[in-house]
């Protein structure tokens, strides 16, 4: 089976979408990490960290812990009780924090601690027991400034500090050219758009000249305006030569509400200036004092006026206002990617701007899981790099919006008590209903959900015990609504007159329902209702004719009963589709298919692949069949041919029990189990899944699973309905930042307990020992909402051949790496599987041991070529004393050699000519019996022939008469032919004669012209003899090949014959 690709897809959605939600709240406080519930300033540095001071120190947050950083005094002691007023990242990305008491300290990243700054005692107290109320860094001229406020004096003060040579300054004067004009209450300074410096000071503007160091007054209040401060400078983001001036009474600098403000719309250029003063019946100007200016999504300027909000329309020179009905004064604000806007202040409550709508949503705290705290003000409100919403509660900590929880975060149903007379009103369950109308129950009530009104009716059933065994319910098509329990049969309530009708089994009573304990309950069109029961099968009931019918099923103990009948004797489900079928899932059984026209029954079970115990089904839009089972997964049934295509957990699919199904306005298939959703496209066959969003089901059976009238897929928890549209599913684009953060080393034959730890930086160069080769990398994805579910991958160049998926797991360890150069890769991807292909490296250079170094080689050649020269040295000297004792003894041997050598070769001359000797004497004994043949033949021969001469002379004493002339003819010529054999033989004898004196003929050493084809035929039949002569039975015959054109050549005759006397005399021997 092809296994299809799994998305583990954990959804974003922003905070507002079609529909608004109440965000769910991870709060991080005390109880998780944070030192102090009071944070005070916060920093999202280039990385990816937010960092956080509170009034007991700073933590640093990855998503997963809270980090804490201690910071030291001058004698490298902790500082206890260490309040974090301002955090403040350089473009260089050093980080700098600014305390209330305990001077400045700076981010170390090699030693992952905070060091604090040697400043002169002269000009430290100017930071004693002081609140910031401003900072402003000025990155080319390495100068930060701060607006100090002294709560022992009241008085305010503008300081620099200068980061490269860690003096502070405090400024005292504005010039005006070289002339110097002291100030005092120097106020908060700000940037504008061209990156210029701007310093109020009591009705002062000034702006920060770099080449000189001092603050050049450039305008000053009119006269009418006395007795006011400039409290803020902000640029304007639509016009870069407008300033904004938040003004204040100067002897009213911390009343609250504030009073005496007004707000100027400066122009740098011109030095004009627009007065704005606070008018509650001007509708098209500032309502109420201008306490903050934002900045949205979309560079639009927001002014927060006490308890209204409003936008700035430079074409009519006139404010929107947006009534927000909060109870107090608005401080926080931030708007989203949408341009909608969150607002909050020091009253409880979070609000929620449609800018469409112009109204606002307001969520209050309550005690459900992830809402804010209670009684929780709000001192402001930000988003992170990936859009996340992060609210800032003072004395209660800070809180994030986790997407993916808001969008499935459970509706607590809450009832008016006087309606539904019950007390405890947790743990509803949706028990039946589809479209508008929906049924929920717990222990104590059941109630009627009006989806598109949002209205909830109770249903008095008047029987408290009834509504602990409240399996399911639906609706009439009178109108009335059927009940199912476990226990009291089926009640049947009609809205209109309240009654109650109840239907119980009767044992004596065929035409009552079979058991009093139902599953499921579903009705025709025709207004018959049909019943699962448990262990008694199918029944139905006619509110007319008020009679029930129960229908056959089949069991193991009846399997062989007709099998026309349900498959099992538990039916679980209903689904009724479009040709009328009416469907039934059973426990035991299948998906049954009914015809409740002509009651027959149609089983698809098949255990074999696992096709039974089914407790939902679904026909989509499109005419598919689908089967949820238990244990086996999801199949697509073809009802006419029976045949089904299975996906399981290997296809994608989160869990093979399958509670409920549901189908989406776009088609796709949505399965519920206790793992979380499944949505399975089936176009494309693949899935994407949802985790956790189920784990508080309230039914892990047969939980119910449908969809609203509006497009909504809804279920049960604990905690509540879960109600969500999949069409607001999207997944974040924001990929986090992969970070290294350190690295942890051990020798492998360490036996220390501890690892060495180095903190390490993106893109750093690395060495360590050969033996430090045992490496642990420590990594993170910098995305805060959803961490959990952030992914990883990573690659060691030089050793691994591709990435390594490594899941949610954020180390890895190498071991035993060979000495080299490395490169250590990691990517990270956030919940929704969206990737951050830029990876953060490190360089790894792993150092050979000294006795494998370059260095180490270059000795080792050195010593090589000392040892090599000293032995030749030595040897040669030894070399040249034996060469000259053996001289003398090779001189002496020399001429010894050369006796022995005389007295050898004529020992050799002997040996040769003995061991010829010997084989001729051996070849002449053998050939002295061959030679008796021929001689024997010429014997014979020449006997006979004498005989045959004795008759011719007989025959010649006979007359002429007598005398017979053709006998003597006869005679002569057996004679003729005797002599013949006589003179055959005898040349045989001197071929063998001649053979054993050329062998034996000594030879002279010159080569002379010789007929090789003669030299073999000679020393062939020489051969054959001595070996006949040798062995009797021994016979050959010889054939001969010889080349007849081949010339003489000069050769010593004697020697080529005994080579070929020896070979032709081993061929012999080989034959026998």
């Amino acid at each position: 089976m092809i296994k299809k690709l799994l998305f583990v897809l954990l959804f974003f959605v922003s905070a507002i979408s079609a529909q608004h939600r109440e965000p769910y709240f991870k709060t991080l406080n005390v109880e998780n990490g944070l030192p102090e519930e009071m944070v005070q300033t916060k920093l999202e540095d280039k990385n990816g960290y937010l960092w956080m001071g509170t009034q007991n120190g700073l933590v640093r947050y990855d998503g997963y812990t809270l980090k804490p950083y201690l910071m030291f005094d001058e004698k490298g002691r902790p500082i206890p009780a260490n309040s974090i007023r301002e955090l403040l990242q350089g473009k260089d990305g050093k980080i700098w924090a600014f305390t209330f008491e305990n001077g400045i300290h700076y981010y170390d990243q090699k030693s992952d601690r905070f060091v604090k700054v040697a400043i002169d005692k002269k000009t430290s107290g100017l930071l004693t027991r002081t609140f910031i109320f401003g900072i402003t860094h000025d990155e080319k001229d390495h100068a930060i400034f701060l607006t100090l406020f002294y709560s022992n004096t009241m008085t305010t003060s503008l300081v620099r500090f200068d980061t490269a040579d860690y003096s502070l300054t405090k400024v005292t004067s504005v010039f005006t050219g070289k002339t110097a004009n002291p100030i005092k209450n120097q106020r908060l300074t700000g940037k504008d758009a061209s990156g210029k410096i701007w310093m109020a000071s009591d009705n002062n503007l000034s702006f920060y000249e770099a080449s000189s160091k001092t603050f050049q007054s450039y305008f000053t209040l009119h006269k009418k305006l006395k007795g006011i401060n400039i409290m803020s400078v902000d640029a304007d983001v639509a016009d870069r030569d407008i300033l904004w001036l938040i003004t204040d009474s100067i002897h009213d600098f911390r009343n609250t509400p504030p009073v005496g403000r007004h707000l100027l719309r400066f122009n740098s250029r011109t030095k004009a200036y627009q007065i704005f003063t606070a008018n509650p019946k001007d509708a098209k100007g500032m309502v109420s004092n201008c306490t903050k200016i934002i900045v949205d999504e979309k560079k639009r300027q927001w002014f927060l006026c006490g308890s209204t909000i409003a936008r700035f329309d430079a074409k009519t020179n006139t404010f929107i206002n947006y009534k927000t009905d909060f109870n107090g004064e608005l401080d926080a604000a931030a708007a989203d990617k949408s341009g909608n806007i969150w607002i909050g202040g020091n009253s409880p409550g979070l609000g929620y701007l449609d800018i469409k709508t112009k109204k606002v949503i307001w969520h209050t705290a309550t005690d459900a899981k992830g809402s804010l705290p209670n009684h929780t003000n709000i001192s402001e409100l930000f988003h992170d790099r990936s859009g996340t919403l992060w609210v800032n509660m003072p004395f209660s900590g800070i809180a994030y919006a986790d997407a993916r929880k808001t969008i499935f975060s459970p509706r607590k149903i809450t009832l008016d008590p006087e309606i539904v007379k019950t007390e405890n009103q947790s743990k509803f369950n949706i028990v039946g209903g589809t479209g508008d109308t929906f049924y929920l129950k717990n222990e104590n009530g059941l109630n009627v959900w009006h989806v598109k009104a949002d209205r909830f009716d109770a249903i008095d059933l008047r029987q408290k015990d009834v509504y602990k065994k409240i399996r399911c319910a639906t609706t009439g098509t009178d109108g009335s609504i059927w009940i199912g329990t476990s226990g009291f049969g089926i009640l049947r309530y009609d809205p209109k007159t309240k009654s109650i009708e109840n239907l119980k089994n009767d044992t004596n009573d065929e035409r009552t329902i079979s058991s009093n304990y139902i599953a499921a309950l579903t009705v025709g069109e025709d207004g018959i209702l049909w019943i699962a029961t448990s262990n008694k099968g199918l029944s139905s009931f006619d509110p007319i004719s008020k009679k029930a019918t129960r229908y056959p099923y089949r069991t193991d103990a009846t399997a062989n009963q007709s099998t026309n009948a349900l498959d099992s004797d538990e039916p679980l489900a209903f689904t009724w589709s479009k040709d009328g079928l009416l469907w039934i899932g059973t426990d035991d059984g299948c998906a049954n298919s009914f015809d409740t026209k002509t009651g027959k029954f149609k089983s698809y079970k098949n255990k074999e692949i696992g096709f039974f115990c089914v407790p939902s089904m679904l026909e989509d839009s499109r005419g598919r069949f689908w089967v949820g089972t238990y244990m086996s997964g999801l199949f697509l049934l073809d009802r006419k041919t029976g045949k089904t295509k299975n996906y399981t957990e290997q296809d994608g699919l989160l869990h093979n029990s399958i509670m409920g199904i549901a189908e989406d306005n776009s088609g796709s298939i949505w399965c519920l189990s206790a793992r979380g959703l499944s949505k399975l496209d089936p176009e494309t066959n693949r899935f994407t899944v949802i985790t956790g969003v189920t784990k508080d089901l309230l039914d892990r059976g047969v939980g119910h699973f449908s969809k609203d009238s509006e497009g909504n897929l809804i279920y049960s928890v604990k905690d509540g309905i879960v109600r969500f549209d999949p069409m607001d599913l999207k997944p974040n684009p924001v990929a986090p930042f992969a970070i290294i953060e350190s690295i942890n080393y051990r020798a492998d034959d360490s036996k220390e307990a501890a690892d060495t730890t180095l903190y390490v930086k993106n893109n750093q160069n690395i060495t360590l020992k050969f033996d430090e080769n045992k490496i642990t990398f420590n990594f993170v994805a910098l995305q805060f909402a959803n961490a959990s579910n952030n992914q990883y991958a990573y690659q060691m160049i030089g050793y691994d051949k591709d990435w390594v998926a490594a899941g949610t797991q954020r180390t890895t360890t190498y071991t035993n790496l060979s000495p080299g150069t490395y490169t250590f890769k990691v990517k990270a991807a956030n919940g929704d599987g969206v990737w951050n292909e830029k990876a953060a490296s490190l360089t790894l250079t792993i150092l050979p041991p000294w006795w494998k170094t370059w260095w180490a080689y270059l000795l080792y050649l050195l010593v090589f070529v000392i040892g090599i020269s000293t032995y030749i040295a030595v040897r040669s000297a030894a070399l040249k004393r034996e060469n000259r004792i053996l001289e003398d003894k090779v001189a002496l041997r020399t001429s010894q050699l050369e006796s022995s050598i005389t007295n050898l070769k004529t020992t050799q001359s002997q040996l040769i000519q003995s061991e010829k000797m010997a084989s001729l004497g051996e070849l002449t004994a053998g050939i002295a019996h061959e030679i008796q043949n021929p001689l024997n033949f010429v014997n014979n021969f020449s006997d006979v022939s004498n005989e045959l001469v004795d008759e011719i002379f007989d025959e010649r004493r006979k007359t002429n008469d007598e005398r017979n002339e053709s006998l003597v003819d006869d005679i002569l010529s057996d004679i003729k032919q005797n002599l013949s054999k006589i003179s055959h033989h005898g040349k045989r004898a001197d071929a063998i004669v001649k053979g054993m004196l050329q062998h034996s003929r000594s030879t002279s050493g010159e080569k002379e012209l010789t007929d090789l084809n003669a030299l073999a035929d000679e020393y062939l039949r020489l051969a054959y003899h001595g070996l006949r002569a040798k062995d009797k039975s021994f016979n050959a015959e010889l054939i001969t090949n010889f080349a007849e054109n081949l010339p003489k050549v000069k050769v010593i005759p004697q020697d080529i014959g005994r080579v070929l006397l020896n070979l032709i005399t081993n061929a012999f021997y080989a034959t026998q």
